[in-house]
């Protein structure tokens, strides 16, 4: 039972077609219920749930492979949705560290009459099936994603990389299919805010794959962007984490916290140690043993104009040691952006 997981769905995932559409296969589900927790419809019709006193959400825990949590990730769209941990209820009994997902910053309202989403069924099977042939049209990467996030000025990036606006259906028809698919087949939602001062700095996240092609996000402030495909990409300056805390780390970048901490979700398990040190030039001081790293936690400290990554809180169960504070190397799947 080590490689299960247990994700409690309160919304499609409970639909066996839906689990065989995405995963090849229908899962093993019980029901179950999560107390003082409400469900709530956004703009966009789709379910999410938020704390709230005296209410309950019924739904399933599934028992999921970390494989198919992989699959189940990108369905979410991770960061649009993000990953917790929570205790529900089963047969009169308590389960504790089930997954849910919940929609960071979301209003909405809340739902009198639920049914499994509020979509039609037909929709929801037919977004399943293009999903599923997008995932299936992208070369896989290893078992999560590997980045450097590296320090950027909104004018480099304004200047280096072509920047839409729009939704990533209208940017997958406009480009061809090697610039439009991200780790999920999909390119991101894509929203550039205007008034970003030139000067701000910015994370670039670089993903490396197998072959050596390097994927380049970058995240401007109010901004989601696109991947775009580049050549190899060699990182020359060798940068190492820094010994004073952060808030003095912030301090020496003119940045201050502004009190929001939010979720980064970490998988890795095939990366080879020499491989990290290729991908980063030899330039990455980190005590990491990559193959026992599966599913892990980081806080993200949003300051005013950037998003560090920091202090990596590995769950109990995983022997796994890192520097206390890495803002230039961190492996993950979706970063929740403020």
């Amino acid at each position: 039972m080590e490689n299960k997981k247990y994700l409690f769905s309160y919304g499609t995932l409970k639909q066996k077609e839906i689990q065989k559409i995405l995963l090849g296969t229908d899962v093993k589900m019980r029901a179950a219920t999560l107390p003082d927790w409400r469900l709530y419809e956004d703009v966009d019709q789709y379910y999410f749930i938020k704390p709230e006193a005296g209410y309950q959400v019924g739904g399933c825990i599934l028992d999921l492979t970390k494989e198919q949590f992989w699959v189940i990730d990108q369905w979410e769209d991770i960061p649009s949705y993000t990953r917790m941990k929570v205790t529900v209820e089963s047969k009169g009994q308590l389960v504790e560290n089930v997954y849910i997902y919940v929609r960071p910053g979301s209003e909405g309202t809340p739902v009198l009459n639920p049914g499994l989403s509020g979509h039609s069924k037909e929709t929801d099977l037919a977004t399943a099936r293009l999903f599923r042939e997008r995932l299936d049209g992208t070369e896989r990467l290893p078992f999560a994603d590997v980045y450097l996030l590296l320090p950027c000025t909104i004018h480099a990036a304004l200047g280096n990389f072509r920047l839409h606006d729009g939704f990533s259906d209208d940017f997958i028809r406009q480009y061809p299919d090697s610039h439009s698919r991200s780790s999920l087949g999909m390119a991101d939602l894509m929203v550039v805010n205007e008034h970003s001062s030139p000067i701000q700095k910015c994370p670039v996240f670089i993903r490396l794959q197998p072959d050596g092609r390097a994927i380049v996000t970058i995240a401007l402030p109010a901004a989601v962007l696109s991947t775009f495909e580049l050549g190899n990409v060699h990182v020359s300056q060798e940068q190492t984490a820094p010994a004073a805390p952060m808030e003095e780390w912030l301090a020496s970048y003119n940045l201050k916290l502004n009190g929001k901490i939010g979720t980064v979700i970490f998988s890795q398990v095939e990366l080879k140690e020499q491989d990290i040190q290729r991908l980063a030039g030899g330039g990455v001081r980190t005590d990491v043993n990559v193959n026992e790293i599966q599913y892990a936690y980081s806080k993200v400290y949003y300051t005013d104009s950037t998003i560090i990554a920091v202090a990596a809180e590995f769950e109990d169960d995983y022997q796994v040691r890192m520097r206390d504070q890495i803002p230039v190397i961190a492996y993950m799947e979706g970063v929740f952006y403020p």
